[in-house]
């Protein structure tokens, strides 16, 4: 569970650091593929089956409560960013 929550956390802190930075294009194009497959990934350690039997990262199957408090924990990135996607600080 650890696991997939510092997997989430840090890809929603690539969107966070993206729109805090001075970089020249502040919309580079391979951010949002690269939050997709850091998620993919993460799904296919966790239930792709030739990887869990033998177990070849030693996780487990997430249940859906264990979801839930990943996405609680993982909402604190969201939500502290949101004044800046609304419009405000910056």
């Amino acid at each position: 569970m650890a696991f997939s929550h510092v997997v989430l956390s840090r890809t929603l802190s690539i969107f966070d650091s993206r729109s805090s930075s001075k970089q020249r294009d502040p919309n580079p194009p391979h951010i949002l593929p690269a939050a997709g497959l850091s998620t993919a990934m993460l799904l296919m350690t966790l239930y792709f089956p030739p990887w869990l039997n033998p177990p070849v990262f030693k996780t487990v199957p997430l249940n859906l409560s264990d979801w839930g408090g990943i996405l609680g924990g993982v909402s604190a990135v969201i939500l502290g960013r949101l004044d800046y996607w609304l419009g405000g600080t910056k």
